[in-house]
């Protein structure tokens, strides 16, 4: 009995420490993944942008512009939910 008591002590102790240990490893992951995709979009909407307003070698580039930075846009906020 004596034996039962004590892994049932120490065994929720075990996995908290677990739990916690698999949680910094998650926010870890989307600390990274977050920053990885947030670089790229940031570069991207800065180009859109350029050529939006005719700048520099984006000038006459005004087909599908406003669509893109829209979607950038959106994809941007999913990231920052994430």
């Amino acid at each position: 009995m004596y034996d039962t008591l004590l892994d049932s002590i120490s065994n929720p102790q075990f996995k908290n420490k677990e739990i916690l240990i698999l949680e910094k490893i998650k926010y870890d992951i989307f600390k990274g993944v977050s920053h990885e995709l947030k670089t790229p979009l940031a570069s991207l909407k800065i180009i859109l942008e350029n050529m939006k307003y005719n700048v520099g070698k984006y000038k006459n580039r005004d087909v599908y512009i406003d669509d893109c930075i829209d979607l950038v846009d959106h994809l941007t906020k999913n990231i920052q939910q994430i």
